[in-house]
């Protein structure tokens, strides 16, 4: 559906495009997160990036996924108010989550289709429609 590689040094001009300044740790996160589309959850990041021999803390992980969302380079996907997952794809999409594995994966913004929004009160405007269906295994009925 997506489609991308990014290598360290794509990412760490990713990262200072967006803004910010490409810290060992911010290059080291973005490693794990940005080189291709993928769904992580924030523990999932940090497994990663000290499986990769590089040293990060829980809160550096935590702050540095904050600092991504907040500058773009990053989605999140509400799960539930526990959890959350990071999203490297941050093109119009939506989503299915598997209820059963836990496992998130994209749909086209255009394979979905909204005929109508209800009208807001004059001092709100839609700032963005994000769907996420939820899905399961069917189970056998007798």
């Amino acid at each position: 559906m997506f489609d991308f590689q990014r290598n360290r040094q794509e990412i760490t001009e990713l990262i200072r495009a967006h803004g910010l300044t490409p810290t060992a740790q911010r290059v080291a996160i973005g490693e794990v997160l940005l080189n291709k589309p993928q769904h992580l959850c924030a523990e999932e990041v940090l497994q990663k990036v000290i499986a990769g021999a590089n040293n990060a803390s829980k809160a550096t992980v935590y702050n540095t996924l904050k600092s991504f969302l907040k500058h773009g380079l990053i989605q999140e996907v509400k799960i539930n108010d526990q959890t959350a997952i990071y999203d490297s794809v941050t093109e119009s999409h939506h989503h299915f989550y598997n209820e059963d594995t836990g496992e998130l994966s994209d749909i086209k913004h255009q394979d979905i289709s909204i005929n109508y929004l209800p009208e807001l009160p004059p001092e709100l405007e839609t700032k963005g429609v994000d769907i996420l269906v939820r899905i399961g295994n069917k189970t056998a009925t007798r």
